[in-house]
């Protein structure tokens, strides 16, 4: 494995070993006092180039996804979640409705986003 990035700000290295990319950093651990993770190339680049911080990456090893630089409110989660579960709606709808506005609870046409411009009617 050889070492191809040193950060001395961020305590982490980044590994190459064939077409394989590791990401290696200290926890200050006496039982475990090194991690070193297996990460894909593009994560390896998106560090290197400035775009997420050590932090980030490390986040990334651990988890498999970059954490999100927007933070939302309790209330934005909350409707987020609805949005992905509507039938939360129907288990406490005053909580759920305190979220939305009249206009985003009202109901909408079936066809509303849907283009109609290509389509052709059948004949039954």
């Amino acid at each position: 494995m050889e070492t191809i990035y040193v950060s001395q700000k961020d305590m982490l290295e980044i590994c190459q070993d064939g077409d394989k990319y590791f990401l290696r950093y200290p926890t200050f651990n006496i039982t475990c006092p090194e991690v070193v993770r297996e990460i894909p190339k593009e994560a390896a680049d998106s560090y290197m180039s400035g775009e997420h911080t050590g932090k980030e990456l490390m986040n990334y090893a651990q988890y498999g996804f970059w954490k999100s630089k927007k933070q939302y409110t309790q209330d934005e989660s909350d409707k987020l979640f609805i949005e992905d579960h509507p039938s939360f709606i129907l288990k406490n709808p005053e909580n759920s409705r305190c979220l939305f506005t009249a206009e985003e609870l009202s109901p909408k046409p079936l066809f509303q986003n849907w283009n109609l411009a290509n389509l052709t009617l059948l004949e039954l």
